[in-house]
Parts: C-alpha cells; sequence; structure tokens
C-alpha cells in the first residue's frame, strides 16, 4: 500500500495536469484525467493537418 505522503501528493498532482490541459475539475466526470493526457499529447504531436510540415520548420538542428 502507498504511503501517506505519497496519497497526500496525488491531488495537486492530478490538478496540476487538470490546469496544463485547461480543465477545470468536476467531480462528475470520471474521465478528466485521460482527457487531459489526450489534450496536452495532442499539443505536442505531429500533426498529420499540417502535413509534418513542423519538421521541415524545426530544421536539421532539432534531430
Amino acid at each position: 500500500m502507498p504511503g501517506e505522503d505519497w496519497l497526500n501528493i496525488q491531488q495537486p498532482e492530478q490538478l496540476a495536469l487538470l490546469d496544463a490541459a485547461c480543465i477545470c475539475p468536476d467531480k462528475g466526470k470520471l474521465n478528466q484525467l485521460t482527457l487531459a493526457i489526450r489534450a496536452i499529447i495532442g499539443q505536442e504531436a505531429l500533426l498529420k493537418t499540417q502535413a509534418l510540415a513542423e519538421i521541415a520548420a524545426a530544421g536539421k538542428g532539432a534531430q
């Protein structure tokens, strides 16, 4: 079983994740962490809609 300190840190960690995804906590929604992770990954992902142009824009130095 996780210790008390580990359990106490979970709420602020999860709230930080929601904040990074611009999601307001809602106790009635049980998929908020999933939505937050998807939103954050989507912000950082290579987008097909841009035809991966961001790779060329970043240049060879980004590798």
